[in-house]
């Protein structure tokens, strides 16, 4: 089988090695047999979002596409919800809390509905895609890692959304929830994920120039999630006001494309230093920061990789844990591996409260076996592992 990366494990391989090795695709690849939440709005919202940039639906009225969006993020509520009782039944509270939370998401796409609606003047290329990228050596050009038995290495990122703008630009765009505060700048331009994500379509579609990201953030202010809960339904539009949903995403009719080579011009204008924050809009609950990076900063995400890489891989690669208070309070493996810490039977607690991710799960993931997966190294893309559009 292939040997597959994702950006979670980089930084669960960076912050604590133990924590990698329980719960790593290629370790030992542990998750708790009890879901720990109900729910994940920040996933669900994604979904949501997956379905209204839909590159087949860009030039669809947005009074369809509304509900078709909304529909997706119930369903992926829904199926959470469905998950976690297969280990224990919900009570009241955590249903109450379920349905809360699924207003409150209703209410998060509707604002950004209706900010959206006006402010999108860009073609979708690909929602919710894995792009799966060989790991090029940067001591050897022309060759890819592998591992030492032989096994072929991919790098698998998953991108919200790929848009090219009206210049002809491309764009990584990332769909978040925030709690209350936006994201700090710094976080937003320090991102070490998104290089990862714009270098892994970079290397899988090497006739592709990635000029950045957009940052979509949907804010839950304080009061939030109280003011949904007696709330029967959310409307189209989230703040009452008549809206021309009829309109089209591109009045111009602008078909999406395959981008061809960089030109002379964009090449100038992707050659910046470093990644800096370009442009800003939004209202009290949406922001969007767009953030132009340099290609140096994203050719030495993709050498992190490669470093990552030989680390792991390396028949003595150090396991030993980094515990500390931030990251040990969230950690599923914080009982076994305090039992190693202390020296006591930890293997009675794994066979406990977890259990090895199984097969169809990696295929639910599109984490497939190399064999029954196309190539990705041509221009074509593949929506194998797109978004689950469904009418129903």
């Amino acid at each position: 089988m292939t040997w597959v990366l994702r950006s979670r494990e980089i930084d669960l391989f960076r912050g604590c090695r133990r924590q990698w090795d329980l719960g790593a695709l290629t370790r030992r690849g542990l998750v708790p047999k009890i879901r720990r939440s109900v729910f994940d709005l920040d996933a669900a919202v994604r979904m949501g979002l997956a379905t209204y940039y839909y590159p087949a639906l860009d030039d669809w009225s947005r009074q369809i596409v509304r509900p078709l969006a909304l529909k997706g993020f119930n369903r992926a509520m829904s199926e959470q919800a469905t998950a976690y009782e297969k280990g224990r039944s919900l009570t009241p509270e955590q249903a109450r809390d379920w349905q809360r939370h699924r207003r409150l998401g209703e209410a998060l796409l509707a604002r950004y509905f209706d900010w959206a609606d006006a402010a999108d003047d860009f073609d979708s290329i690909l929602s919710d895609e894995l792009i799966w990228a060989p790991v090029p050596d940067p001591d050897e050009p022309g060759r890819d890692i592998g591992t030492p038995d032989g096994r072929p290495v991919r790098f698998v990122a998953r991108v919200d959304s790929l848009i090219s703008d009206p210049a002809d630009e491309l764009w990584v765009v990332d769909h978040r929830v925030v709690w209350d505060n936006w994201t700090p700048d710094d976080v937003l331009t320090e991102d070490d994920e998104q290089r990862r994500a714009i270098w892994s379509v970079q290397v899988a579609h090497p006739q592709m120039l990635v000029a950045g990201t957009f940052y979509n953030e949907l804010r839950v202010g304080a009061d939030d999630p109280d003011r949904f809960v007696a709330a029967d339904a959310v409307v189209a539009s989230g703040g009452g006001e008549t809206r021309d949903m009829s309109r089209v995403r591109h009045p111009s009719g602008m078909a999406a494309r395959l981008p061809v080579s960089p030109d002379a011009d964009r090449l100038a204008r992707n050659a910046v230093d470093a990644d800096r924050l370009v442009w800003r809009g939004g209202t009290d609950h949406v922001r969007r920061s767009v953030v132009r990076r340099a290609q140096a900063s994203i050719e030495a995400a993709g050498r992190g990789v490669a470093g990552d890489v030989r680390l792991m891989t390396a028949a003595d690669v150090s396991l030993a844990p980094n515990p500390s208070p931030e990251r040990c309070g969230a950690c599923p493996f914080l009982a076994p591996s305090t039992a190693m810490f202390e020296g006591r039977d930890s293997d009675s607690i794994l066979e406990a409260d977890f259990r090895r991710r199984g097969e169809e799960e990696l295929e639910d993931a599109g984490l497939r076996r190399s064999d029954e997966r196309r190539d990705q190294q041509g221009s074509r893309f593949s929506h194998e592992g797109n978004v689950n559009f469904r009418w129903s």
